[in-house]
């Protein structure tokens, strides 16, 4: 009798009777009021799981025929995809802090451009609660060209990032640039069998090389998360070029091999959380002058075990046009700290006899509500004797002023020092490395320092609903130096478009710059064109 009734009358008897055995009555039910939150004895109730379409038809710019047939053509995310990541179920305690965290993981999802989750109704001591989210379209087909730094590329894709509606992802790629042509082919899954474990599976073919990656994990993929675990294997031949004042001037290969274990546990209450593992890493670069006998230029293999302490203090906010448009995006302003410790020694596999030491340390600030300042801060360090020894830094600081039309001045400065590359490594300036009025590679070392100043404005044209539009306006500053040389500042100023799909999956955001050099004018183009997607504006 039952499969005979709509899937709504189904809904609405269901939850009569539940509301009846506990004996309460439906004409209890008061709507929700935020005074509700304070009471300690409350538990959640009826869940009600809403997938909107990509479309609102509702909406009268979406009311077309080119929408309505993409929300048919476009299968919905199914209702036990967002019903398993949400951190409670009926009968638990109720606590907003869970209802904002789920609402967070759900919004992390590619597949969801929004999720709100709100409590509708009071029975007695029961929570209604209503989980809405409104689906991306996932089937993103497409065709790139890409230039920066005078090098240019193009690509091929077909990606699905929700597969038949069941959160999962797959995606062939073709790429093309001045290095490689190379296909690659991946599979994700971030709820396995339906729990919260993670696959992701990868496997690429270039011309000079190919490539795996396999990661199956149990992550702390919320605060309160006791437990994780994982294993990643990733192993990737290729060729890489060797720059000179942005000049190619040989071709080094490089073979690499990595693998990693660990078990990790937390201490939601303290803050912290703490993992052991082991790893294993092995690269080498390895001269191709003479293809049919390659000598090896350079060696790394490293086998240790690892400690690793994690502190936390986890502070969101939610704001739209930071790192995109068109979707509310969730800001961590929390301290994060993170310390791992591994002893490498030649009894356990490793070249040589170090104590490595790994450290992040990233934190946000809000500054009078139209100011955001992040500092990010990465180090690795060998102590001992060897090729190894000394380490490398990362120091990067980001600074956003809002204006009343959400617009933004960005201002970011990123500090890099490696004093132990093996030969075959160095840091490059120019191109996509910072300074976009430079050819890639223009200038080499083992230091870096650029700052970047933008001017961004966000348009209001919303061409059929489908990607938002805006412009930047730029100055670059920076120098590489190191390796024999000289540290000497270059500049350029430019300007930009930038095109966010805010409908699909893919978070790419199209970058079409012209950015002109201010010195070595009689070296360089007179400007550069770069065309690129990046994840962010």
């Amino acid at each position: 009798m039952l499969e005979n009734l709509p899937k709504k009358a189904i809904i609405v008897l269901f939850t009569y009777l539940f509301f009846t055995l506990k004996g309460v009555s439906v004409a209890e039910c008061l709507p929700w009021q935020n005074d509700f939150e304070q009471r300690p004895d409350l538990n959640i109730g009826l869940i009600t799981i809403q997938v909107n379409d990509v479309f609102k038809l509702e909406n009268k710019k979406e009311q077309t025929w080119f929408h309505s047939t993409l929300n048919y053509l476009h299968i919905n995310t199914q209702d036990n995809v967002i019903r398993q990541q949400l951190l409670f179920q009926t009968g638990d305690l109720f606590r907003p802090k869970t209802l904002i965290e789920s609402e967070r993981l759900l919004r992390d999802n590619p597949y969801l451009k929004e999720a709100l989750i709100t409590a509708t109704a009071l029975c007695d001591h029961l929570v209604q609660i209503n989980v809405a989210v409104q689906d991306s379209w996932t089937l993103i087909p497409s065709a790139s060209i890409g230039s920066a730094g005078g090098k240019s590329e193009s690509g091929l894709s077909l990606q699905e990032h929700n597969l038949f509606g069941l959160g999962k992802g797959i995606s062939l790629k073709y790429n093309k640039d001045s290095e490689r042509a190379s296909t690659l082919l991946a599979y994700k899954d971030t709820q396995l069998f339906g729990s919260r474990k993670q696959l992701l599976l990868s496997f690429q073919d270039n011309t000079d090389g190919k490539g795996y990656e396999f990661d199956l994990s149990l992550p702390f993929y919320a605060s309160e998360t006791e437990i994780a675990w994982g294993v990643n294997s990733v192993a990737l031949k290729q060729e890489n070029s060797v720059y000179t004042a942005g000049e190619v001037i040989k071709k080094i290969g490089q073979e690499g091999r990595s693998h990693t274990a660990f078990y990790g546990w937390g201490n939601q209450t303290e803050g912290q959380r703490f993992k052991v593992g082991w790893s294993y890493h092995k690269k080498q670069y390895l001269s191709l002058a003479e293809r049919e006998n390659s000598p090896l230029l350079s060696s790394l293999t490293e086998s240790y075990p690892w400690f690793q302490l994690e502190n936390y203090n986890d502070n969101f906010i939610t704001k739209t046009n930071f790192r995109t448009m068109g979707r509310t995006e969730d800001i961590s302003l929390g301290r994060r700290l993170s310390v791992n410790i591994g002893l490498l020694a030649q009894q356990l596999g490793s070249d040589d006899n170090y104590l490595r030491v790994a450290s992040t340390l990233s934190r946000g600030k809000v500054f009078n509500q139209n100011n955001l300042g992040f500092i990010e801060l990465n180090t690795t360090h060998y102590i001992g004797e060897g090729a190894s020894k000394g380490g490398q830094t990362s120091l990067k600081g980001e600074w956003y002023a809002y204006d009343n039309k959400d617009n933004n001045f960005y201002v970011s400065t990123t500090l890099e020092v490696a004093n132990n590359q093996l030969e075959g490594e160095q840091t490059l300036l120019g191109g996509e490395y910072g300074l976009r009025g430079y050819p890639l590679g223009y200038q080499t070392g083992d230091k870096s320092i650029t700052l970047s100043a933008e001017k961004r404005v966000h348009f209001d044209w919303y061409p059929f609903n489908l990607a938002k539009f805006g412009g930047v306006a730029f100055v670059d500053i920076g120098s590489a130096w190191g390796k024999g040389n000289e540290a000497r500042l270059l500049s350029d100023v430019g300007f930009g478009l930038r095109i966010v799909p805010t409908r699909s999956s893919s978070s790419n955001i199209f970058h079409l710059d012209i950015a002109f050099p201010l010195n070595d004018l009689e070296k360089v183009d007179q400007y550069q064109l770069v065309i690129r997607g990046s994840k962010t504006f």
